[in-house]
């Protein structure tokens, strides 16, 4: 098996934004007859959370930004991660 077998279809990853554009999109009608002028406020929250989640679950596809898929990842070097997580861990036998 590859890496790659894990992966979701670039086909879903793509729905799900369509998905989350229309809603977006609808918002603002959904909201104006119970919210009136506050449904812009509203349509803002629902904007920012629903927009954050969704780049977050594409981060979460290459976290380490192996295949450059997103321009907001951090670069991890995991040899550095590791090296530094068993150095930490053997600083622990020293004290007892």
């Amino acid at each position: 098996s590859t890496k790659i077998d894990g992966r979701m279809p670039l086909a879903y990853v793509q729905f799900v934004q369509i998905l989350v554009d229309v809603f977006i999109l609808a918002t603002p009608l959904a909201l104006y007859s119970d919210l009136g002028a506050y449904a812009i406020i509203a349509t803002g929250l629902v904007a920012l959370f629903y927009t954050s989640l969704n780049n977050l679950a594409k981060l979460f596809l290459d976290p380490l930004n192996n295949e450059e898929f997103c321009e907001n990842s951090i670069y991890m070097d995991l040899g550095v991660l590791i090296r530094e997580t068993n150095g930490e861990s053997t600083r622990w036998k020293k004290s007892t």
